[in-house]
């Protein structure tokens, strides 16, 4: 699994490089759908008692891996993407 940040979190350092599939930390939930298209799942809103309201995210399925986004509260920028193996 592979996690990109865009730093700011405390104690999460900041990923520098290009992101997959031209994404932009900068990007909105809506920016994004447009660049990659309707997500496979989505999710976030709900509250756990334990870690509070959970982050918006819209995940991507392709053959041999996911594309996982989290976003914003206010769906205005990326705070989080992972790719993990689909395995």
């Amino acid at each position: 699994m592979f996690s990109f940040h865009p730093g700011n979190q405390k104690g999460v350092s900041k990923f520098n490089d290009v992101l997959p599939y031209n994404l932009d930390f900068n990007n909105s939930q809506s920016m994004t759908r447009q660049l990659l298209g309707e997500p496979d799942k989505i999710g976030g809103g709900d509250v756990n008692i334990i870690f509070g309201k959970t982050p918006p995210w819209d995940k991507y399925l392709y053959t041999n891996y996911s594309l996982h986004i989290q976003f914003s509260e206010d769906l205005n920028s990326i705070d989080l993407v992972t790719i993990d193996s689909r395995g």
